[in-house]
């Protein structure tokens, strides 16, 4: 906090309000990882409406977009690798970062993060991505690409979830009681779907899991490792109104998420059903608006352009020079290290103490 206000008060940069950018060149750190999502930031590009171009040197680029590298806090090679990237310390104004599937990454070149969380979202140089479709159920996928929009009027269940046990918060809708036999909770800890099986052993899954999210009025979306999750953008691409349970969750901008989402608090998970019920006559109409806010922001034919915006807009936001985060780059990486930290601590001492309630559960019964 001290470097924050210290750094306020010595260097401001001058707004841009007129931002200029017709040039791009891509990057990526030296991980596999990053190289393949700067394939992906290629692969978008392609998908869009060219209005960007792409050069082949970062001298003559008027933004520089980086994949990021990772999200593994526990790897020294990781943090070592995030803070030595030659373009951002030779052209730190230019440098964009941009998060292709890192539930916690560590942020600390200026850009777009799918899963940012609020207390980092300081002088406006963070944004809110989206999961992209390359990481969809496959299926869904197909529907998707088959022209298939879901805002059929015989939907069957009132709202579903499927998911891992990857949050305490997901760990309380599984064990929760529901009165209305059309709202389907199931835990697919078991399956792995980053898996390397073949199509077949993973097909029966995949299909389940669209066949019922399909079927559904409301797609539940709670937090799992990071404050966002892929299913509330598949849900968004399949026309089914998002149940967003997320505290620390930073909405990414263009929609008005308020016109086709329900929001709920994390300590309000034992209200879901009557909240669902209150929307439950809304559920297509908010539908057809999610659909409609998916492929306007998010779909591939968008979203390379939607990306650069966000980056326009951040540097024309930003008052604090990036050279001078970038400088001052460790005292950042000690605050997150420390947040993780501290997080994982309270999350040992949760498992330890719902541990223990369920012992004494068991001892309960048997005398």
């Amino acid at each position: 906090m001290f470097i924050d206000s210290f750094i306020h008060q010595i260097i401001f940069v001058q707004h841009f309000c007129n931002v200029q950018v017709e040039h791009i060149y891509l990057s990526s750190y030296p991980s596999k990882i990053s190289k393949q999502g700067k394939e992906r930031l290629r692969w978008l590009h392609t998908f869009s409406n060219q209005g960007f171009l792409i050069s082949e040197s970062p001298e003559n680029a008027d933004l520089i977009l980086i994949s990021h590298p990772g999200n593994d806090l526990s790897k020294q090679e990781y943090l070592t690798e995030l803070q030595t990237h030659p373009l951002i310390t030779r052209y730190p104004e230019k440098c964009f970062t941009v998060s292709f599937f890192k539930d916690k990454p560590l942020l600390l070149n200026r850009g777009i993060y799918e899963s940012p969380i609020k207390l980092w979202r300081h002088h406006k140089r963070f944004k809110t991505g989206a999961y992209l479709s390359h990481l969809f159920n496959p299926f869904i996928v197909k529907a998707v690409n088959s022209g298939h929009e879901s805002v059929q009027m015989d939907r069957r269940y009132l709202a579903s979830f499927i998911g891992r046990r990857s949050h305490s918060l997901r760990v309380k809708i599984f064990n929760q009681t529901f009165k209305r036999p059309d709202i389907i909770i199931r835990d697919s800890s078991g399956f792995n779907a980053w898996s390397k099986k073949t199509n077949e052993e993973n097909k029966k899954d995949h299909e389940q899991y669209l066949n019922i999210l399909s079927q559904s009025k409301f797609a539940i979306c709670p937090r799992g490792a990071g404050s966002s999750s892929i299913r509330l953008f598949e849900a968004m691409s399949l026309g089914i109104c998002p149940v967003i349970i997320s505290d620390e969750w930073v909405p990414p901008a263009g929609p008005d998420w308020n016109e086709f989402c329900i929001f709920l608090k994390e300590s309000e998970i034992d209200d879901l059903e009557s909240v669902l019920e209150v929307y439950e006559d809304e559920c297509f109409e908010m539908g057809k608006k999610a659909f409609i806010a998916y492929w306007e922001y998010f779909s591939d034919e968008k979203y390379f352009d939607y990306l650069i915006n966000c980056c326009v807009e951040i540097k024309g936001n930003q008052q604090i020079s990036e050279a001078i985060y970038w400088k001052f780059k460790i005292i950042q990486v000690i605050r997150y290290i420390l947040y993780y930290w501290i997080k994982k601590k309270r999350l040992k001492l949760y498992w330890a103490v719902m541990n223990m309630k369920s012992r004494l559960f068991k001892l309960f019964n048997q005398s």
